[in-house]
């Protein structure tokens, strides 16, 4: 359809930021002992020197004026579920504490690497703190919190320590309840039917869920300078911005979901979508990795809230709230490839792709490589049920191929859900085995299941294997492919990438061969495509992949977001704002400069001393709500109500005997002049408000009016065009004394 074809040309463009220039660097990756060959990124970036920048600057609404960079002066405080550090507590009560490479915002390509001469000094002065809970496999003494703390200082983490059962509860809350929903999941047929069915657990879980947002909101306000950046990491911290924003109003926050958003069929099963929405867009930035997530996440605010969206300068998509435009940006994060080079040059990682080599003997055999979280998400059934089928439809390939999936496999958070898929996995893959691996010196399915897995460990195997298979029925992130396409580049050794469509890295790595895990058939015939390419097709797979991983990495990624961060902060010289509203109803109302509400003080005092008052209304909105999901009120300004509260745009509010008794209160002092403007029809406006007696009215903006007579009734309707009423009449006089 048109529309698909419409959707993937924007994801193209939207992925990575389409509005940053992809600039020169200076930097070269440096070369092991007794190298003369540059890496791979090296090799590229030299080329690019030499390539025009054609794409401008972004620019917004508020953009400063010229170039915004990251500097040297800036502070960034990134608040995160997870702190990127490994913390290892030893028998003798001491901790060990190390960067954990893999987390997706560590520091090792932030602060080091990709800017080393052309912005070390820069960067590696720039205020970065990371606020974040801590993962150590021995419980953390209530004691030893302290001195742990003390400890992190030296890596600039600031921890937080949950305690039971509130961290239970939280967890329970992210992972049974808005994981699941992330993911487009809503078991209700299943043995565990949805969480939130039951109103007292669900209202705990969210309390929770709340409570731990204040905490770390609590924990930035601590460690917050003035001026500084704050970055909101995934969907444990969706109210965060909110409570933020409170709490330091001019502050320049951004949140960055990691996790697909869900269309708004499923988002809207959740009862508090409207608190989280709220909670997202107290934010001035929002990033997502994909279109895709990003247009979900759009459809729900107009759906649920009423919000409107547009296209901004600069590339940005703009949310209209409470006055402010939002931005969002798209752009899919990458790996470290100057992270890869070093790992790569250990001799450690030689050693064990020969091991791995030999064991699966890869110089006679195809060799098929998956690693995967044991889940059902990640498709590993979906991928052996088409490897038994592709086996029995081509016996031939039975003894030229070997298959190596390694699973990952937290033992010590069981689950009923995860020990079933667990069960599953192990006996599907030994029926494969009994029944194709007889001739193989090593399992034809080769299985092995780790708690945890490193890069260290990961690039020999993706050095040794022919083709990367991953099935994954959905998933946000998956960065397993860029090390793959990028280890064979060190290898000099193209590869084959196979790819769920439901996968992230399929919408990036156009190289790759995309598969709908569902269809077997796809799948097997991509196996047989994957073993019949031409060495000449698989390099200019893998060179298209490359130049995307090399040109997109996670440095490069950051720098993007945290510019585009710093592009939407808040210009109080430009607007000014207002806090309103209590607890998640809370927002941050802009206004443009000069704005005042209206003082009743004032107002009255101006009423009281004035001989001669003319008086207008707006009706619908003003003296009665009246709002639909396009309109503009001040109402919906401030509240924020959902769509569904609203009155339709074709029916008349009907005015309450309140209204109607004021204004007859008003028109009966012959001193004022009153009108109610509306945009609708004559008879729907004389029906709700020509009983009032000396009450002005213009239908139809205004084409349509009448003047405010002493006999209502007889009043003419006149076209906006015509002139007013006869000078004999009394609503002429009055008109001659307004101009007087």
């Amino acid at each position: 359809m048109l529309t698909d074809v419409i959707a993937e040309e924007i994801e193209q463009v939207a992925s990575p930021t389409s509005s940053f220039t992809r600039g020169p660097t200076r930097r070269r990756a440096e070369s092991g002992p007794g190298e003369d060959v540059a890496s791979p990124v090296a090799k590229l970036q030299a080329v690019s020197e030499d390539m025009p920048t054609t794409n401008p600057a972004p620019t917004s609404p508020r953009a400063t004026a010229g170039n915004v960079t990251m500097e040297a002066t800036d502070g960034v405080i990134i608040a995160v579920h997870r702190l990127p550090v490994l913390v290892h507590r030893t028998p003798e009560g001491h901790y060990h504490i190390e960067w954990e490479d893999d987390n997706l915002i560590c520091p090792s390509g932030l602060l080091k690497d990709s800017y080393r001469e052309a912005n070390w000094d820069r960067v590696s002065s720039m205020r970065l703190t990371w606020v974040g809970t801590v993962h150590c496999a021995e419980p953390i003494p209530k004691e030893d919190e302290e001195r742990l703390a003390k400890q992190l200082e030296d890596f600039h983490c600031v921890p937080v320590f949950l305690a039971e059962p509130l961290s239970s509860t939280f967890h329970n809350f992210c992972y049974g309840t808005l994981w699941p929903v992330f993911h487009n999941i809503v078991d209700v047929y299943g043995a565990l039917p949805t969480r939130w069915w039951n109103p007292g657990q669900q209202r705990n879980a969210w309390a929770s869920y709340k409570t731990v947002n204040r905490i770390f909101v609590n924990k930035v306000i601590e460690v917050y300078n003035e001026g500084d950046l704050v970055w909101v990491h995934g969907l444990h911290l969706l109210v965060a911005p909110s409570f933020l924003s409170r709490r330091l109003p001019c502050v320049n926050v951004g949140i960055f979901l990691h996790t697909p958003f869900p269309s708004s069929e499923i988002f809207r099963t959740l009862s508090m979508r409207a608190d989280l929405l709220r909670g997202v867009l107290a934010a001035d930035h929002i990033g997502f990795h994909l279109y895709e997530h990003a247009r979900h996440f759009l459809t729900s605010c107009r759906r649920i809230l009423g919000l409107k969206y547009s296209a901004q300068p600069g590339g940005y998509i703009g949310v209209e709230y409470s006055g402010r435009m939002v931005m969002l940006t798209i752009s899919h994060i990458g790996i470290e490839p100057t992270f890869m080079d070093r790992i790569n040059s250990s001799d450690q990682v030689e050693q064990d792709a020969a091991v791995l080599a030999a064991k699966y003997e890869s110089s006679t055999r195809k060799v098929f490589v998956s690693v995967d979280r044991v889940e059902r998400l990640k498709g590993i059934l979906l991928k052996l049920g088409a490897i038994e089928f592709f086996l029995a439809q081509h016996p031939e390939y039975v003894d030229k191929v070997q298959f190596v999936q390694i699973g990952i496999w937290d033992s010590s958070n069981p689950t009923p859900e995860k020990d079933s898929v667990r069960a599953e996995i192990l006996a599907h893959m030994k029926r494969i085995n009994d029944r194709f691996g007889e001739h193989h010196k090593e399992p034809i399915f080769a299985y092995s299941e780790v708690e945890n897995t490193d890069m260290a460990s990961r690039l020999p195997l993706w050095r040794v294997g022919h083709v990367l298979l991953t099935t994954s029925v959905r998933d946000a992130v998956n960065l397993y492919p860029f090390e793959f396409i990028y280890a064979h580049e060190l290898a000099k050794s193209p590869g084959v990438v196979i790819v769920s469509e439901f996968s992230g890295s399929s919408r990036v790595l156009t190289g790759s061969i995309g598969v709908n895990p569902w269809k077997r058939e796809e799948i097997i015939q991509a196996m047989e495509l994957a073993l019949k390419m031409s060495e000449e097709e698989r390099a200019a797979r893998h060179q298209k992949d490359l130049e995307y991983i090399i040109t997109n990495s996670r440095t490069k990624w950051a720098e993007r977001i945290l510019v585009d961060l710093k592009r939407t902060k808040k210009q109080t010289a430009e607007g000014e704002y207002m806090g309103y509203g209590l607890g998640l109803g809370f927002r941050m109302l802009e206004f443009n400069a000069g704005f005042k509400m209206l003082e009743t003080d004032v107002l009255a005092k101006a009423y009281r001393e004035t001989f001669r008052r003319v008086i207008f209304f707006d009706y619908g909105n003003t003296l009665t709500l009246e709002e639909s999901a396009g309109a503009h009120s001040f109402t919906k300004y401030i509240t924020g109500n959902e769509q569904n509260a609203f009155v339709s745009k074709t029916e008349t509010p009907k005015a309450s005997s309140d209204l109607l008794a004021s204004l007859t209160l008003l028109c009966a002092d012959p001193r004022n002049t009153v009108f109610v403007l509306s945009g609708k029809e004559r008879l729907d406006l004389e029906k709700t408000l020509g009983s009032v007696r000396g009450l002005g009215l213009a239908a139809e903006h205004g084409y349509l009016y009448k003047w405010g007579t002493g006999t209502n009734a007889n009043a003419g309707n006149t076209p906006v065009s015509r002139a007013p009423p006869s000078s004999g009449s009394s609503s002429n006089s009055l008109a001659s004394e307004v101009e007087e």
